[in-house]
């Protein structure tokens, strides 16, 4: 079993934490707005297949 020893990999890992910051919340309000985007979509025009998709 591997154990958490505080260490990050990829570039969060290699960056400065003041670089890192802000960057996260950034990136957490993009996926937050796109999917509020995408349940406002399929709210108003429900789920349908596109209209070159097999219906069969």
């Amino acid at each position: 079993m591997r154990v958490w020893t505080g260490h990050t990999k990829g570039w969060t890992g290699h960056t400065p934490r003041w670089v890192v910051a802000p960057a996260m919340p950034y990136a957490a309000v993009l996926v937050l707005v796109g999917t509020a985007s995408h349940l406002a979509d399929l709210l108003r025009d429900g789920l349908h297949p596109y209209g070159w998709a097999p219906t069969g």
